[in-house]
């Protein structure tokens, strides 16, 4: 019999899970995390805490700011002269282009916690066992799986006003910012390639602003979370 789980190695093996096949998948998975947690029709929830989760499949895709993100900016927003500049500012901070494999993992579904400094944001995912996503996490889901360029396929409809297609894990609340177990560092040389998190940097630590484009900042100001469990 096939284990359920070989559908996590690939978002295409995943959509091509049938309802009974999912479910089969959850249970699965559930079962594999322990007593504390049982499966959902959508998911996987923590019984104890009452967090809910989305069970995420891994894969390859290319992290960073490429020239596609760009012109793909440039046909979907008004584009002018302070697009162009805040493009400019996110690409200097935003990871070189990479080719990161990223593990299956467990995303919740959010919204999560309001503004939260991250020392807070860590004590409150280690207490229950979790930790916060890594940066090539976020950027993945906001990636809709490494299927889009940019976030969701964002457009403009004009007048502030932008359409995105609903995320394809059934995720909530991808359009704010959301701080990242990695550690803060000046350059991305020797980040991993695993889509682990970074570690033994600046403890002010990393949050993704997820629109426009992946990028990063550093900030207390941060105004949800989400918890993945540890790896």
């Amino acid at each position: 019999m096939t284990d359920p789980l070989a559908a996590l190695r690939s978002v295409e093996a995943f959509e091509d899970l049938d309802a009974d096949a999912r479910g089969a998948l959850y249970a699965r998975v559930a079962a594999a995390l322990g007593s504390d947690f049982r499966p959902m029709s959508d998911g996987v929830v923590h019984g104890p805490s009452t967090t809910t989760f989305a069970v995420i499949p891994g894969g390859t895709f290319v992290m960073g700011l490429t020239d596609d993100d760009i012109a793909r900016a440039s046909r979907s927003v008004p584009w002018d002269d302070d697009w162009a500049y805040s493009l400019s500012i996110e690409g200097q901070s935003a990871v070189p282009p990479t080719e990161v494999c990223v593990a299956p993992f467990l995303l919740e579904r959010g919204p999560g916690v309001g503004a939260t400094p991250r020392a807070e944001a860590l004590e409150r995912a280690a207490g229950l066992g979790f930790r916060l996503p890594s940066e090539a996490e976020l950027e993945w889901v906001i990636r809709d799986g490494g299927q889009e360029a940019l976030h969701l396929g964002a457009r403009s409809l004009g007048d502030g006003r932008f359409e995105f297609r609903p995320s394809r894990f059934a995720l909530d609340g991808l359009f704010i910012a959301h701080w990242a177990q990695d550690d803060w560092f000046p350059s991305h040389a020797g980040a991993p390639r695993d889509g682990s998190p970074r570690r033994g940097g600046d403890p002010r630590g990393v949050c993704r602003i997820t629109f426009p484009l992946p990028a990063f900042c550093c900030d207390e100001d941060v105004t949800a979370l989400f918890a993945a469990l540890r790896s």
